[in-house]
């Protein structure tokens, strides 16, 4: 399996616990459409590949802008004709991808037409608990090419039967009420939570990374290279403010995470904004107690 990398580290346990093989297929190898055949050719030897798209630190996705839809599709195109030419099972997780609605900046078509056109073998899980966050009230889902059902339908139909027709019935009011007002309570409140941390942390050890989609988390480089995300942690943590370091994400090596942190957004703002000025105040005094 090549897994890509970064990305949330739980995937990369579970795979191990269940004793797959896995290789990291880095995230940047995908970043530009162009280059993206090439350097999987180059690069992947596993027989399947796992996508997270959008991806989990980082916002990246393989979906294009608005202003043109072969761009839009590129980045997905060229992955499906690598896939389908070397013979590869794709899996996606695409439990974010309802944070790049209603599809103002980046494009939005059907990505499971275009798998099926394109002949591949995929698997994809989705999932509500991302962008309605209820606690254990959600609902997952998994989809897959024909040629697969009959293995996996067994499976799916063994975990659906757990959720209960009232956790159904709670998400699809979630889910309409989010139709009716064109997703603004779930893009709005990240949007304006994203702009409050981008503003307090500017001109901190901190660097905002600008991501492709606008997922519900938010990535940081730390700037200063005596200081490490755990250590950061740490301090942090002491002014009543949790974050997490970027070495849960690099799950191949973790100590290149050591550069990042991720901050949750999803949170009412009333809370977050006085937390993320604890801890820039936090960040600056252990900066500069350096």
């Amino acid at each position: 399996m090549a897994l890509i990398d970064p990305c949330f580290d739980n995937i990369r346990d579970i795979l191990r616990h269940e004793d797959v093989a896995v290789e990291s297929l880095k995230e940047e190898w995908l970043h530009h459409p162009a280059c993206l055949y090439e350097n999987l050719k180059a690069q992947v030897s596993a027989d399947a590949i796992f996508i997270v798209d959008p991806n989990n630190p980082t916002g990246f996705t393989l979906t294009g802008p608005v202003t043109s839809v072969a761009e839009t599709k590129r980045g997905f195109l060229e992955l499906f004709r690598y896939a389908k030419d070397y013979n590869k099972l794709l899996i996606f997780d695409f439990c974010f991808a309802s944070f790049m609605l209603p599809g103002t900046e980046l494009g939005i078509f059907d990505i499971y037409q275009e798998l099926e056109e394109s002949g591949v073998s995929y698997i994809a899980i989705e999932d509500t608990g991302k962008t309605w966050p209820l606690q254990d009230a959600k609902v997952a889902m998994l989809k897959t090419s024909r040629d697969l059902r009959d293995e996996i339908y067994p499976i799916y139909t063994s975990y659906l039967l757990n959720v209960s027709p009232f956790v159904l019935s709670i998400v699809r009011e979630y889910v309409e009420d989010s139709e009716q007002d064109n997703f603004a309570s779930v893009r709005n409140l990240l949007k304006r939570n994203r702009v409050i941390a981008k503003d307090v942390l500017a001109g901190s050890i901190l660097q905002f990374q600008e991501p492709k989609s606008p997922v519900s988390v938010a990535w940081f480089k730390i700037t200063d290279s005596r200081i490490s995300a755990t250590e950061l942690q740490k301090a942090i943590r002491k002014a009543g403010t949790y974050v997490l370091p970027g070495t849960y994400f690099f799950w191949s090596d973790p100590q290149k995470g050591e550069q990042y942190i991720r901050i949750a957004l999803a949170r009412d703002t009333d809370m977050f904004e006085p937390a993320i000025r604890r801890f820039r105040a936090a960040a600056d005094q252990f900066a500069q107690a350096l």
